[in-house]
């Protein structure tokens, strides 16, 4: 069989190769209903705006980042007093500030060698 035996919704015939041994293709096996589904989900959180930010920050802020959406969760849920969640908060960006200046340090720090190289 050359190609799936399936109709698209736009009622042409399908074109793909189907599986081996099936009269249908991926997308098109009943049998794979669940797994296209999962994988759709899945895609759907990668390219979401939250997976993009996440993949930014660098991976020791990551734990900071979880911190602070399960301190936005629990808030939201009103298990957690505000003023707890305002402490929290405040370590947070304490920790990122930490990590902010230790950026900018090493930046200089790589300035100041281009520098001396070029004066040598």
């Amino acid at each position: 069989m050359d190609h799936c035996t399936a109709t698209n919704k736009n009622g042409t015939p399908c074109r793909a190769r189907p599986r081996p041994n099936r009269s249908y293709c991926w997308a098109h096996d009943d049998e794979l209903t669940e797994r296209r589904a999962a994988r759709n989900r899945a895609g759907g959180k990668a390219k979401s705006h939250t997976a993009r930010a996440a993949k930014r920050v660098p991976s020791d802020l990551r734990a900071v980042l979880e911190e602070l959406y399960e301190t936005l969760a629990e808030l939201r849920a009103g298990t957690l007093p505000k003023g707890r969640a305002m402490e929290v908060a405040a370590l947070c960006r304490a920790i990122v500030a930490v990590y902010e200046v230790g950026a900018v340090e090493a930046e200089l720090a790589a300035l100041e060698t281009t520098f001396k190289e070029r004066r040598a």
